[in-house]
Formats: C-alpha cells, structure tokens, sequence
C-alpha cells in the first residue's frame, strides 16, 4: 500500500472527533479508559472515592480496582498519573505519595495505597463483590494467583536463562496454570467466586486473576512469535485464551449471564470485557520489563 493510499483511507481528526463518544455516555456508559468521573445514576454529590490510576490502562494493578468500582457501581473520580516508563510521575502525585506507586485511592478523605489493601478498605465501606478478601477461600485462590504471577515473570521476564532454566520455569508455570484451570474447573461455573460460581457477575477472586491472566495470554503470544518454544507456547496459549474468555467474558449462555437482549450484553460482563479490551489496548507486542515483575502491590 502506498502512502498516498494510505492518507486517501485514513480519517482526518475532524471525522474521528465526530465518532467519540459524548462526554455524559463517558460517565454513565459503558466502561471505558477516557472517562475522569462514573456515577452509576447517582450525583456527583454521592462520590466518596477518587482512584488514581495509569494514563494508558497498562497498570494491572490499577485495572484490579477499576474492574471492582465498576462491578460494585460505585460512583467514582478518576485522576491518572504517568507511569515511570512512560515518563516522570507528576508533581502533584508526588506530593500526594512520595513512592509514585499506583495506584492509590482517595476515601472519603483518607488516601490508600497498595491495590490489596485499597479493595479491603473498599469492602469495608461498600461491602465485597461476591466472595470477600478475607474469605478463607478466596485467600487461597490469591495465594495461587501469587504463584501463578511469580512463574510467568520468572519464565517470561527473566533474561539470560539457559535452555534447561527455561524449561524449568516454563513447566513450572504450566503446572501453576493447570491449577488455575482446575480451580475454575471445580466451581462448575464461569467464575471463580467461590460463592455464586455460575452467577451473574464475577467475584473479587475473579478480579485478582483477571489482569494478569490477560497479560499473560499477550505476552505468550509475543514470545511465541519471537520463536521460543512456540510449539508448546502454543498449546498453553489455547488453554490460557479459553480460560481468559471463560473470566473476562463468559458466554452468554452461562446461567445468570444470558441478557435480556440477546444483541446487548449484562451489565456485569460489559463492565469487565470494556475494562479488560481497553487495557489490552496498550499491552499487546509489548516487551515484558522485568522490573514490573519485581514489585508485588
């Protein structure tokens, strides 16, 4: 295609403002990265929460929290800070916390940081999404998530292992997985919220594995076209894709989750699909760093 083609198809700024969403159907919409305040129906008034979050919706940290506001349709601000590897954090969020860590969420006044500790904080306030934190079952599920977070950046983000570590840490890492799929498997239903495995809306241990699982399918799908090991990358990311739809959107047919609309999806599986389709967004062919790997929030 010649550039002279390529100019004659592509659309001029005017024609793309023309496509963008309004600025209301931004707060009261579909889940979406552009949006600086959701209020679910409520007024402004309401907001008791301001969550500070990444520009470019990278931060898997940051998306555990969105995914959980917009699931728990808790009306919101949001103010978004640089990442570092996109560039120096701002002034004004240094000011608010000196280690620029994101994300960090305002609380009726009382700033949180750490993403853990930000949904405990949450729950307190408005109660959990499906299974709780503290649930003795979904901290066994969150420490299985650790591990399974802890083999991909050892397999995937280490750099200079010989042949036979990286076999090593590849198996490690599928046997992780395979417990994953076990535990998804073992509710009978589309989440892994132990409470209502096969309801409407996903759990909190469904929004812990959601983020990484998403970048875990990228980044294997990366390292698979860089030519490693792509025969059993391959196979893993099948399994990872199925299990991925199987969190991040479940078919309508699952119970609880079929609309009223066939032609429009719930609520609960728009909200985690648009949170998840706009991070990925950013994330695809992207080389994993290993210092994200390195900083557990």
């Amino acid at each position: 295609m010649t550039d002279d083609s390529l100019k004659a198809e592509a659309l001029s700024w005017a024609a793309l403002a023309a496509l963008a969403p309004a600025a209301a159907e931004r707060v009261e919409g579909p889940t979406n990265a552009q949006a600086s305040l959701r209020l679910f129906g409520h007024s402004e008034a309401d907001v008791q929460v301001t969550l500070f979050r990444d520009h470019h919706a990278w931060c898997p940290y940051c998306q555990k929290v969105w995914l959980w506001l917009e699931l728990r349709r808790v009306p919101y601000r949001i103010r978004k800070v640089t990442m570092r590897c996109y560039g120096p954090k701002e002034p004004w969020f240094t000011a608010l916390v000196p280690s620029g860590m994101l994300p960090a969420l305002e609380l009726n006044g009382r700033l949180i940081t750490e993403s853990d500790r930000i949904l405990e904080a949450l729950e307190r306030t408005f109660g959990p999404v499906g299974a709780g934190m503290h649930d003795r079952r979904v901290r066994r599920l969150r420490e299985l998530e650790r591990l399974l977070f802890r083999a991909w950046c050892v397999w995937l983000c280490t750099p200079g292992l010989r042949e036979d570590q990286e076999r090593r840490a590849r198996d490690q890492f599928q046997r992780v997985a395979s417990q994953m799929e076990e535990a998804i498997a073992a509710g009978g239903g589309s989440w892994l919220d132990p409470d209502h495995p096969s309801g409407a809306t996903p759990g909190t241990a469904d929004l812990v594995f959601i983020p990484y699982v998403e970048r875990m399918n990228a980044s294997l799908a990366y390292k698979a076209a860089k030519g490693s090991s792509s025969k059993i990358i391959g196979l893993f990311i099948t399994s990872t894709r199925a299990s991925a739809a199987r969190l991040c959107c479940p078919p309508d047919s699952s119970p609880g989750l079929r609309p009223s609309n066939p032609s429009r999806p719930t609520r609960a599986r728009a909200a985690v699909t648009c949170a998840c389709s706009s991070a990925l967004k950013c994330k695809v062919g992207r080389t994993p760093r290993p210092t994200f790997c390195a900083k557990v929030r």
